[in-house]
Formats: structure tokens, C-alpha cells, sequence
């Protein structure tokens, strides 16, 4: 082993452990909030307040919205801010969510806002307002990918019990009363709703009531069923609670109390918001392509001047210049691709000390004598704006897995001089099983382009390729891989 000059070298494998009851998915397990454990402080300062109360739905319609919005504006009038119900989703613009304090999604259901719209609520959030989701909330926009939106609520709905009914009485307990929404409440009290089930929690919830399972039927996350939570999030507040599906709840004193903590804790004491702490709209930026054609691109590291490194698989450098956006090759790798089993460079990762050293780590596999490949951290030289190739230095060598048809792993740098490298996951994804799988699939579905009689073959070297009528003509592996991306898009699989 080499001498390692400048950089500390820590390598690992990366492995993600979930403990999980022996009947429950991760997700269910929300983590357990001890009681009386809110340290924010949270200013009660309400009056003058605006608050936007949405209810559009796209799925289950509510009978009990027509006496949430009643009882959010005697709540309004009662205690000096103003509402404003809509249902109108073009009410989410900069222009129109910036005149407010808070939003309350009164039982919202399903796809609720366009791309656009998504954008204007996410930077209202980030410019310092407050969300208050109520019940259905979490019944909302979980179809497609505002992941966003799931981390604001706190969890998104999973289910609900429909025996011996789906609105049930059930004995609720504040775990924290260090809070506005619960202060005033009772340590336990019964209540009919329908409980709802959820999954995906976010782990930054700071719980104030859950649900006691044993009092109703139906339950499924045993002895903490979390039913009303709330937390700071990306710059904003949210409070959120799974209450709220009858429209007698509405002229429950115990809930509008709840209820009115809530949009106090979201309203924060009215801040001014200020946009220059939200993301960009889309809009504002322009692409301007740099590079393309690019034949595997894995990797993409920075010099301090700002140029771009970019490492191929077949082990081609390219250097992008900053200044005035033109690419060139500037050197190429020896490394052993393996055959079809996408072996070969791994990425680059410049010193930080660069502009003394000239250093740039490397991982890439190599071919060994017994014509196995090995995986390999090496040191080289920059010169003359080019990876000096033979000033490489061995730095490490570890074992890989001869699987088909990838290679994984990474290096990074970190903030104390350290080099992270990820050996990465070279566990096949194209087993028999899966590879059934797609070929089921690829039948239902028709996706070739005439009447195909689809045929699976994995050789001894695990290639595999689809033949039409005529066995001559073949589809490449990468327009398989194409054709299955295209599939996972539309939720085919």
C-alpha cells in the first residue's frame, strides 16, 4: 500500500437497515415522541391574520366541508383574522398566496394542483407561512412525485377501517401539552372519526395525541398511533390532524380549541414572508446544454477553477471548460470493462488541495492475472490540463462480485480532508425471476412494435435478448433496458 499524502482514505460499504415489527412495513412505525417534549417557541398572535382555507377535492368528497369552512370563519371572527375559502386552484401563485399567513387544506382529496401551483406553495412555505392540513389532507396529491407535499402533512393515508363502521368512537391521549393546539385539552378523551391508517411518516413529526388502538377496530400501528402532529419544515410550519371527518366535529369545543392552536402555531405570530429565502420558480432558469452524446457518462467532479471532469465507463476523460462551455478529451484509463458486465471507470474526485498537489483520485476496476477484475482506488497527476496516466499510484484494491450487468460505487471528498469510497451495489437486478417478470410484461402490454412472439434467453455469460418471429433479428440489451424504463414510467410493472 502506497503513502497516502493529503487525504485520509475511509472505505466503505453502504448498507440501509430497516428493523421492523414482525407484521408492520418501516413506514407504519412512526418514531415514538415522549410526552411533553415540544421546545419551539410558539407565539399565540393571531389577530389580523389571513388565512387561504382550500378544499378542492379530485377523490372522496367530505360532507363535513361545508362545516369546517363555517366554523374556520367563527373561529375567524371570534378571534380577529380573516379567512378566505376557495376552491379555486389558481388561487396558488406568488401574487395571491403572499397576501396570506397560513393555508388550511380543509379535506382535500387526491391531484389537487398543477406543477405550477406546487411551485407557488412550496415557496410560500419556504418564505415563512404556515400549512395546517386537516384530516383528508393526507388523502392528497400522493399519486405522483410531490414527495414534497408528504414531508409537509407528516404522513400520507394508507387506509381506514370500514367494521364494525368507518366513523368509530375511540379514546384519543395529548402526549404533549406544551403546545396551543392541546394546552387546554384533557390528558385523554373519546371522540367518533374515522381513524385513518398511515404510512410514509416524516421523521421530523413532533406528535401531540395519538389514537388508542385497543378502544376501536381497525387499527394497524398497535400502541402508537400518532393522530395529530406538527413540525417546522423547509422554512415554514405545518400542523396537521388525522380529526376532522364528520361534520359534528366542526362544533366540537374540544377540536375547534385544538383547532385554533393549530392555525396560531401555523400563523407564527404573522412574520413577514420573504421570498428571497424561497427556490427560484423553474421559470427563472434557463439550460444550456454544455455536452452531449456522451458515451456512459458516471461521473461529474469540479476543479476550483470551475471546470467540469467527467468520467466515461470505458474510461475517457473529458474536461469541460467553464468559461466558454467547449468539451475535450483530456486523457483515457485503462480499466477492464469485463466483457459485457459494465465494468470500468467509477469516477474522480479532485483533491482539495489541488491547486498545491495537481491530485486527482480515482476509482476504476482492473483486470487481474487470473482474468477476474478488481476494483481499485489510484492516485494519478494532472499535467498540462490531462490525466497523466502514468504517474498512477495504487492506492487500494478490494474484491467485486462478477455479476451481470453493472458496477456501483463512488468517491467524494468531505469537509475535513477525508476521501469517502463507496464500494457501491453490484448485485445483479437481472435474475430469472425478473427478467420473467419483464417479459410478462413486455407480452401484455404489446410494446413490440408488430406480433412479437417474445422469447427469453439467458446464456452462460447472462446476455439476454429478445427475438421476434425471425430469430435473426434481435433487440439489444440497452433498447431492452429502454423499453422497461418506458414501462416503469407508465406503471406498467
Amino acid at each position: 500500500m502506497r503513502n497516502f499524502a493529503y487525504a485520509n482514505i475511509i472505505l466503505c460499504s453502504l448498507f440501509i437497515i430497516s428493523l421492523t415489527a414482525c407484521d408492520k412495513p418501516a413506514s407504519t412505525a412512526p418514531a415514538k415522541t415522549e410526552a411533553v417534549t415540544s421546545t419551539s417557541p410558539v407565539i399565540s398572535d393571531i389577530k389580523g391574520a389571513r388565512v387561504l382555507v382550500f378544499s378542492k377535492t379530485k377523490g372522496w368528497r367530505h360532507d363535513s366541508i361545508p362545516a369546517g369552512i363555517a366554523a374556520l370563519q367563527k373561529l375567524a371572527t371570534d378571534n380577529g383574522f380573516s379567512v378566505v375559502a376557495t376552491e379555486d386552484a389558481e388561487n396558488f401563485t406568488d401574487a395571491q398566496l403572499s397576501t396570506f399567513n397560513a393555508i388550511v387544506f380543509l379535506n382535500t382529496t387526491l391531484d389537487i394542483l398543477d406543477d405550477k401551483q406546487q411551485v407557488a406553495m412550496e415557496r410560500f412555505i419556504q418564505a415563512g407561512g404556515g400549512f395546517v392540513g386537516i384530516h383528508a389532507a393526507a388523502d392528497t396529491e400522493w399519486e405522483g412525485d410531490w414527495f414534497w407535499y408528504r414531508k409537509l402533512v407528516g404522513a400520507v393515508f394508507k387506509s381506514h377501517p370500514n367494521q364494525p363502521s368507518n366513523v368509530q368512537m375511540a379514546r384519543v391521549k395529548v402526549i404533549d401539552k406544551n403546545h396551543l393546539a392541546t394546552q387546554s385539552l384533557p390528558d385523554t378523551f373519546q371522540v367518533a372519526d374515522e381513524w385513518y391508517n398511515y404510512r410514509d411518516f416524516y421523521e421530523f413529526n413532533k406528535v401531540l395525541m395519538t389514537v388508542e388502538e385497543q378502544t376501536y377496530q381497525g387499527g394497524e400501528h398497535g400502541i402508537y398511533h400518532p393522530i395529530t402532529w406538527y413540525h417546522d419544515f423547509d422554512g415554514g410550519r405545518s400542523f396537521y390532524t388525522g380529526l376532522g371527518h364528520t361534520a359534528e366535529e366542526f362544533s366540537n369545543p374540544q377540536f375547534l380549541t385544538m383547532l385554533l392552536g393549530g392555525l396560531q402555531y401555523a400563523v407564527g405570530g404573522k412574520p413577514k414572508l420573504n421570498y428571497v429565502k424561497s427556490e427560484p420558480e423553474p421559470n427563472r432558469f434557463m439550460k444550456k446544454i454544455l455536452v452531449d452524446h456522451l458515451d456512459e457518462p458516471v461521473n461529474l467532479s469540479f476543479f476550483p477553477n470551475g471546470d467540469a471532469l467527467i468520467a466515461l465507463r470505458g474510461g475517457t476523460v473529458k474536461v469541460v471548460d467553464y468559461k466558454t462551455g467547449q468539451s475535450r478529451d483530456a486523457g483515457k484509463v485503462e480499466i477492464d470493462p469485463h466483457g459485457n458486465l459494465e465494468f470500468g471507470l467509477l469516477g474522480f474526485a479532485v483533491d482539495p488541495n489541488f491547486e498545491k498537489n495537481h491530485n486527482i483520485y480515482a476509482a476504476l476496476n482492473v483486470a487481474t492475472a487470473d482474468g477476474k477484475t478488481t476494483e481499485r482506488l489510484s492516485r494519478f497527476k494532472w499535467k498540462d490540463g490531462s490525466l497523466d496516466v502514468s504517474s498512477q499510484e495504487v492506492l487500494w484494491e478490494y474484491h467485486v462480485d462478477q455479476n451481470c450487468c453493472h458496477t456501483g460505487g463512488d468517491l467524494e471528498f468531505g469537509n475535513n480532508g477525508e476521501l469517502f469510497v463507496s464500494t457501491g451495489d453490484n448485485s445483479t437486478p437481472f435474475t430469472k425471476k425478473v427478467m420473467d417478470r419483464w417479459i410478462s410484461v413486455l407480452k401484455k402490454h404489446a410494446v413490440m412494435a408488430c406480433e412479437a412472439r417474445v422469447i427469453r434467453r439467458i446464456c452462460a455469460e447472462k446476455y439476454c435478448a429478445l427475438f421476434q418471429k425471425n430469430p435473426v433479428v434481435m433487440i439489444s440489451p440497452k433498447e431492452i433496458y429502454s423499453l422497461i424504463r418506458k414501462m416503469v414510467a407508465r406503471k406498467f410493472m
